[in-house]
């Protein structure tokens, strides 16, 4: 154990005195008493003495009865009575106790309640340890460690304030502190704004110690200590509110110095409130004074004290100021602590300090005067400056220059000054004033004033000349402010390289276990690391190794093998670089592994840097729209990356579409991922890991927009296959952006006339410039501008504008091209954007272009097109260039081809090489926005180069391909040095054959085993309830080479999706292509509702052919009904079957008995197959005259050519049916089967089923034009069906926002508590007779339908042709004419694929 003892007196204090001096001996030890012979300075009267013990044990530890101190040759004796326990806590060096001299006047020992005051900034906090001393009148209280808060939380956070308890022998008043911290580095530091001192807990008062500055090794000062004095005394609570108005305030000053009356100084006390000002003038007289006033100025912001030269005659010593109201009791010290001096003009202000208010700070303010180059000599004179914001005046400030008052300005000169002030906020104004002493007149140009509170530069313009009378008054000029902006702090430079070596910490609940993996990616400027294993969520710091990545901007954490029921939740996290010392914060607020949705499983969180804003979180809406080609969709899971100019978003799964997990074809699925702001996107990477030709993906477009920016969308076009059989077998792609869609700039986007900006915008990149010309070519409609240059010059600044006049006769704007000028081989730009600004609405148009142009990248042209919200937009294509020609020797080749197409528009490429080749093909690629049909092709070449052209082509796509054939022809000298020859095309080839893109086009096989996924949904029964109830599914497959017996799936089971059954099922024989299959329900002997198919998977393991298709559609479970339902099977790049409905009619005669005990089936044979036996029992009959009908609508894969028809008869009586005709109808066609039978069938009760084959005996064909709105349903057209029918109207309410109707086609389906469905109708022509579904409209339709019950749903939606295809939906209301029934349909929302879920049909219940 070690003790160090400090004695203080009336002159000083001692060193440091460490005790025992002789470490051979015991001491301190239960009941001794230790003498020690030290030698000290002569101090003064003592009166008090401070012991500190290091390695001390732990409570109680060591107990201090008393000191007593002798001097050795007076005998003097001095007492402190300690008695109290020393000992260290946890976490603890040392012990730190005060002591008292024992005599009759005892000073007493505080505890003082010391608040530490962290900033509202970013990166405000600190983990490292902070020392406090206390001075004042008598002493100090030695360095403390500030080790526990009475506030709950981590110590020294942003925006917090903690308090701490430090025990000392009274210090009298307090004049200052001394505050420090021990961590060096980067964002180690903290944002002090002040620190604040009450004398003990229950303390009226508290001592205000201002800062507002970084106490950082790297910002601010560059410190980390600091000295910080008191600008006064505050109420630490606020007096109690009196409604009583008036009284005055009392005004006390506190000086010393004063000697005589003799030659009185005056200065000026000035007040400033929130209503005015006020200002009171006061002469010496004393060293104390006391002044009374009602300062009727609203709330005191701030006092100001000013004197001149010609006010102060003497010196005088300014302590403090007291003021306090009267009547409410407001009370405040303010200490000012200053000289006044003669021969000086000095301003001091202190903000007024209320209880539980931050006082304003007192900032510097540094003035640059810029005189104008219009100077010829100098002017020399006087000048004061009043700066005024939003928060009051600096007042007016005699400017001087080494004490002088007499200024001299010249041609071209920038003088700076400084100004310390209470913080005016936001500036406003300057009033300079100006008395000149020679005759020349001063141009001042402008007066820029930078402070470091806020970082803030602002720029006043003048741009005049001030004149004034010589020797006369002050002539005052009122400068206002132009512009202003805010500049970072600068960093002091690291005193040694990173390499990439971080300690990072992470505090996280429940702690890791063995099955869980996170690891963490982190972000720099540059590039990103490699993912690194988080070893522990303790907070213990662990090694990772960044390499040079730039500076860091966020982490992100990666996940698996947590579910829902169990989550990870981060709570906070630090960063330290090893070699820079630089730390990094983090805010994680609400970080959990999954996700809210339990799908995400990576989190990212922002680097918190001081004093700059952290990118924001962003939720991200991904718009997946399939192609509609047949099998575009996929089931698989989908993967992506979104990059931008801030990194990327790591790999994502996308999960949680609002529309099912299938990838439909021809549909949109929309998704959300939150991330870290990406800044402006760039390009995606999407993938999935199906294998097996089919179960790949037609990728048609991405559209990714922010959440909380509507109007504005980023569009990436892919449409290609991602499939392991089709063009290059890959399942991954990098898709590029093409553009951003933004709504708020349609004016432009249609505009044709008037002034734009062209603005050309670079990255802050190492030399992201060039020495060369770039032109911008803006393309219209009827032709271009032309080419607008931006030189060398601006095109190293990060933006540069020039300025275009359209004027109308072009049309509207369709693309821009970007061209470099050829230069020299390494020379390069590198374009950001391009921006299209009107100067007359403000509207913007970006092209993100996003590469850089030049030789070495062999790239000196780029185009990008218009995108419009209404669409369509042009595309960006790859185009090949092929030329076959003849030279005789080694020569240099330079050739230019040009493209001409409609509209005369170009697109320029030059190819230089040198060979020594007498036969030379010459390629190259380019892309450039769709230019339509190409008819026409230039090229040049210089005059002296012997190339003999044989012929030119031009391929057009990447994996489809149109081909253009140019036959040379000879070439024509120009005036220049060149020669050109203008070919027509030739030849046109359309190379879009399936099988170029299908790498494996050989005849398919399906024996083998087949992995059957059904996904499907019921309210009356659970999914894992089917085998319960003894349903066993049925399936048939059907092929080129025939079909399969029906299949029982026998195995089943719940996979990893609760909706979806898997089963196996084995084919023993080869069918060949498949081309459709049947499901259906057997041994039904209950009524379970009714069970939605809304998607089957199928994959054959032997050659991993696979299929997916989406079903929506009822599958009846009742007695009664169709229990069959049939899929096309659809393959990649083959033609396939379209699911269709077959209208069928029995016709029988009315003699018919015991019809209720009678079962009629049918099947249906055609060209592609048969419809299995179905069902006609269950249907409706009608009775007509002297004819009853059996009707049956099948849902089936389209026959072909039907010529057969099978039907079936059972009845449980005996009866007999006399069957006339049967009628078929296709729904897609307007073709009639006629099937004439009349026969008669005796038929057994409860015997076989009686059978009929009859073949086809007419077909009719109908030329007439489908109805649109009184489209019969049922498909037949006799009048006995005619006069059973009923009638619905529709009505259909649109909303009534911006653009809220539609021109689509709209269509209705209408479901009814049978199973069955009628439709789909278009409604087309309203009973109103007006254009339908317009803004705020009613259209009602009327269509016909069987009466079959009661309609429980309906299906609506649009086919999205046409301009301006989105529409909101408000309701719909269907009325039943016969009964006046109502049911009302509720939507009330987009049915739009930019909008929402990028539905555009809705299921709608009552």
């Amino acid at each position: 154990m070690k003790i160090n003892v400090i004695i203080y007196g009336s002159d000083g204090k001692t060193k440091d005195i460490f005790l025992p001096q002789d470490s051979k001996t015991h001491y301190f030890l239960p009941g001794s008493k230790d003498e020690h012979l030290v030698t000290i300075k002569d101090i003064g009267e003592i009166y008090k003495i401070r012991v500190v013990g290091d390695h001390l044990p732990t409570a109680p530890g060591w107990h201090l009865e008393s000191i007593h101190m002798i001097e050795k040759e007076t005998h003097q004796a001095v007492t402190f009575d300690c008695n109290c326990w020393l000992f260290v806590d946890a976490g603890k060096e040392e012990a730190i106790k005060e002591f008292r001299v024992f005599s009759d006047q005892l000073i007493p020992v505080n505890q003082y309640i010391v608040s530490v005051h962290i900033g509202d900034h970013w990166g405000a906090e600190t983990l490292a340890n902070v020392y406090i001393t206390l001075y004042g009148e008598r002493g100090d209280s030695g360095a403390r460690k500030l080790h526990k808060s009475s506030n709950p939380g981590d110590k020294f956070t942003r925006n917090k304030v903690d308090s701490f308890e430090v025990e000392a022998v009274s210090l009298g008043e307090l004049r200052k502190v001394v505050l420090g911290h021990d961590r060096e580095g980067y964002g180690a530091g903290m944002y002090l704004k002040m620190v604040t001192i009450r004398e003990a807990q229950e303390s009226l008062t508290e001592w205000i110690f201002p800062f507002w500055n970084w106490l950082d090794s790297h910002l601010g000062l560059c410190q980390t200590v600091c000295k910080l004095y008191t600008t006064g005394k505050r109420l630490s609570t606020s007096p109690i509110p009196i409604a009583q108005l008036g009284g005055l305030w009392i005004i006390d000053i506190s000086g010393s110095g004063f000697e005589s009356a003799e030659n009185l100084n005056d200065f000026s006390l000035s007040f400033y409130g929130s209503e005015g000002k006020v200002q009171v003038e006061v002469t010496i007289s004393g060293n104390t004074l006391q002044v009374k006033d009602e300062l009727a100025i609203g709330t005191i912001l701030k006092v100001q004290v000013s004197w001149s030269r010609t006010q102060v005659f003497k010196s005088w010593y300014l302590s403090s100021i007291h003021i306090k109201h009267t009547v409410t009791n407001e009370e405040m010290w303010l200490s000012f602590e200053s000289w006044m001096k003669p021969n000086e003009d000095k301003c001091v202000e202190i903000p007024a300090l209320y209880p539980h208010m931050d006082p304003l700070p007192v900032v510097e303010y540094t003035i640059s005067i810029h005189t104008g180059d219009q100077m010829v000599g100098r002017s020399t004179g006087q000048m004061y400056i009043c700066i005024e914001g939003e928060n009051g005046e600096t007042g007016k400030r005699v400017v001087n220059v080494s004490d002088s008052d007499v200024l001299s300005f010249g041609k071209g000169q920038i003088d700076v000054f400084t100004v310390k002030a209470v913080f005016l906020g936001q500036l406003q104004k300057i009033a300079l004033g100006f008395k000149k002493l020679e005759s020349d007149s001063w141009f001042l140009e402008k007066i820029i004033v930078k402070e470091d509170y806020t970082c803030s530069r602002s720029t006043f313009y003048y741009n005049d000349w001030i004149t004034s009378v010589p020797g006369g008054e002050f002539t005052e000029s009122i400068v206002l402010l132009t512009e202003s902006a805010v500049e970072l702090k600068e960093i002091n430079s690291f005193n040694s390289p990173t390499k990439g070596e971080w300690q990072l910490q992470v505090l996280g609940t429940p702690t890791l276990d063995e099955d869980t993996d996170l690891s963490v990616v982190v972000f720099g400027k540059h590039e990103k690391s490699a993912p690194q294993n988080v070893t522990n969520l303790n907070y213990d710091p662990f090694l990772l190794s960044l390499g040079n990545i730039g500076k860091i901007m966020k982490a992100s954490f990666l996940c698996t093998g947590l579910t829902s029921g169990r989550k990870l939740h981060l709570h906070k996290m630090r960063m330290r670089d090893v070699d820079t010392n630089q730390e990094i914060g983090f805010y994680p607020e609400k970080v959990y592994l999954p996700g809210e949705d339990c799908s995400e499983n990576v989190a990212e969180v922002a680097v918190v840097l001081p004093n700059q804003p952290p990118l924001k979180g962003v939720t991200y809406s991904v718009y997946i729209r399939t192609g509609d080609f047949p099998a575009s969709s996929t089931d698989t899971d989908v993967f992506i990356t979104i990059y931008g100019e801030n990194g990327d978003s790591c790999k994502r799964r996308l999960n949680g579409s609002l529309l099912p997990r299938v990838f439909d074809k021809g549909k949109i699925n929309f998704f959300r991922i939150k991330a870290v702001d990406l800044g402006m996107l760039s390009r995606v990477h999407i993938e999935h890991k199906a294998v097996g030709y089919g179960a790949g993906w037609y990728l048609d477009q991405i559209t990714i927009q922010e959440l909380d920016k509507a109007d504005i969308k980023y569009l990436f076009p892919c449409q290609r296959w991602l499939d392991t059989a089709i063009n290059d077998k890959q399942t991954d792609c990098e898709v590029k952006l093409l553009g951003k869609f933004n709504r708020s700039n349609e004016k432009l986007l249609t505009s044709s006339e008037g002034t734009i900006n062209i603005i050309l915008v670079t990255d802050d990149i190492p030399s992201p410039g060039t020495n060369f010309t770039v032109y911008v070519t803006i393309c219209c409609e009827k032709g271009n501008y032309e080419p607008v240059g931006f030189g060398n010059v601006t095109l190293t600044r990060v933006r540069s504008i020039e300025t275009l006049e359209l004027n109308g006769s072009l049309g509207s704007i369709q693309k821009v091209r970007l061209e470099m000028q050829d230069g020299e081989k390494d020379s390069n730009w590198f374009c950001k954007m391009v921006q299209l600004q009107h100067v007359q609405t403000g509207e913007i148009i970006e092209f993100p272009f996003l590469q850089t142009l030049g030789k070495k990248e062999n790239n000196l042209v780029a185009e990008l097109p218009v995108l419009k919200p209404s669409g369509p937009f042009l595309q960006v294509k790859t185009y090949s260039f092929i030329s076959i020609s003849q030279a005789p020797k080694q020569i240099q080749i330079q050739i230019c081809f040009i493209l001409v197409w409609i509209h005369g528009q170009h697109w320029k490429k030059s190819y230089m090489q040198t060979e020594s080749m007498s036969f030379k093909t010459v390629g190259f690629q380019l892309e450039a926005v769709d230019i339509g049909v190409i008819h026409e092709l230039l090229i040049e070449k210089e005059k002296p180069t012997n190339l003999q052209l044989e012929k030119a082509v031009v391929e057009e796509g990447s994996f489809i391909k149109n081909k253009y054939i140019f036959i040379a022809q000879p070439w024509k000298k120009e005036k220049t040095k060149m020669m050109s020859m203008t070919l027509q095309v030739t030849e046109t080839k359309n190379d879009n054959r399936s099988g170029d893109l299908h790498n494996e086009m050989q005849s398919m096989t399906s024996d083998g085993e087949w992995i059957i996924h059904l996904s499907i949904s019921s309210e009356e029964i659970q999914i894992s309830e089917i085998q319960q109830h003894n349903l066993h599914w049925i399936i048939v497959f059907y092929g080129d080479k025939g079909r399969s017996i029906p299949l029982r799936l026998e195995e089943q089971n719940l996979d990893q999706w609760k909706d979806r059954l898997t089963y196996k099922v084995n084919l023993t024989h080869d069918l060949g292509e498949i081309f459709k299959v049947r499901l259906g329900i057997e041994h039904r002997h209950e009524d379970l509702g009714h069970l939605f198919l809304y998607h089957l998977r199928m994959q054959n393991t032997r050659t991993l052919d696979t299929f997916n298709q989406s079903i929506n559609k009822i599958l009846p479970l009742s007695l009664s009904g169709d229990r069959w339902i049939e899929v096309p099977a659809e393959w990649p790049l083959r033609a396939s079957l379209s699911a269709v409905t077959y209208s069928v009619t029995v016709y029988v005669s009315d003699t018919v008995e015991k019809k209720d005990k009678l079962h009629i089936g049918i099947c249906l044979h055609g060209k592609h197959g048969d419809t299995g036996h179905r069902d006609l029992n269950g249907q409706h009959v009608i009775d007509g005259n002297e004819e009853q009908l059996f009707t049956a609508i099948l849902d089936a894969v389209e026959l072909g050519e039907v010529h057969q028809a099978d039907i079936s008869m059972r009845s449980s009586d005996d009866c007999t049916l006399f069957i006339k005709r049967i009628h078929v109808k296709e729904s897609s066609k307007k073709t009639l089967y006629l099937f004439n039978v009349e026969e008669s069938f005796s038929i057994e009760g409860g015997g076989p089923e009686t059978r009929k084959e009859v073949v086809i005996s007419q077909v009719v064909y109908d030329q007439e034009e489908e109805t649109d709105n009184s489209l019969l349903l049922t498909s037949n057209q006799t009048k006995t069906e005619e006069e059973n029918l009923v009638e619905h109207k529709i009505i259909v309410y649109t909303g009534d926002g911006r653009g809220a109707g539609t021109n689509a086609n709209v269509f209705i389906t209408l479901f009814y508590e049978t199973g069955e469905s009628f439709g789909r109708v278009q409604l087309k022509r309203p009973l109103e007779d007006i254009n339908p579904f317009q803004n705020g409209q009613v259209d009602t339709f009327i269509i016909s339908t069987k009466d079959i019950g009661k309609i429980s749903h309906i299906q609506i939606g649009h086919d999205g042709k046409g301009l301006g295809n989105g529409w909101f939906l408000d309701k719909v209301e269907i009325i039943k004419e016969s009964t006046e029934e109502t049911a009302v349909f509720s939507c009330n929302r987009w049915l739009a694929e930019d909008e929402d879920d990028g539905r555009t049909v809705i299921q709608l219940y009552p």
